[in-house]
């Protein structure tokens, strides 16, 4: 799993550094998505890639007794930079045990809320036609959707062995949360 891990954080680099210096296009700013100036479907993925993280972080707190300082500093980047700073991160945890506090349950409560809501927004007054558009002709959209889709992907093969009821990790960012917060 670490392998396969590490192989998707190599091939968003590469992919990425090659897509910014081959076909680097940008009409939407970090300002639109703050402010919900775009579509739904793109402030939802903006701010998914922002929640996600979280998810990453409690189960490093579920699962390990102590982080050292560069997976400290390798979960908090994942707030800013998505899955560049969490998949080499993730892949260094030696996950042991679960454990459960009111800390983990409140994150996880909270991170099943906000992707909900922030799901529910983007896919009921999102514009899949405007998105698609936008995914191939802006840059950031581009690699903020392939960035969301690795964490996703990842999110997945995390919990496979962390919990019997894995499969519900399918269901996007909601199963993730459901599943720290058991």
């Amino acid at each position: 799993m670490k392998k396969t891990i590490m192989i998707f954080w190599l091939l968003l680099l590469i992919y990425t550094i090659y897509h910014l210096l081959t076909d680097y296009q940008s009409s939407v700013t970090t300002q639109d998505l703050m402010f919900s100036d775009v579509n739904p479907l793109i402030f939802m993925t903006f701010n998914l890639l922002g929640i996600i993280p979280l998810g990453f972080l409690l189960i490093a707190f579920k699962y390990q007794a102590k982080l050292t300082v560069y997976q400290k500093i390798g979960l908090t980047l994942g707030f800013f930079s998505g899955a560049f700073a969490i998949l080499p991160t993730i892949t260094s945890l030696k996950l042991g045990e679960p454990k459960h506090g009111i800390f983990i349950k409140i994150g996880s409560l909270s991170g099943i809320i906000i992707s909900l809501a922030l799901l529910f927004y983007g896919i009921s007054s999102g514009s899949i036609r405007n998105y698609v558009s936008l995914f191939l002709s802006d840059s950031l959209v581009h690699i903020m959707t392939i960035d969301m889709m690795v964490l996703y992907l990842t999110s997945i093969m995390i919990m496979k062995p962390l919990t019997r009821k894995w499969y519900f990790s399918f269901i996007p960012f909601f199963g993730f949360f459901y599943l720290i917060y058991e």
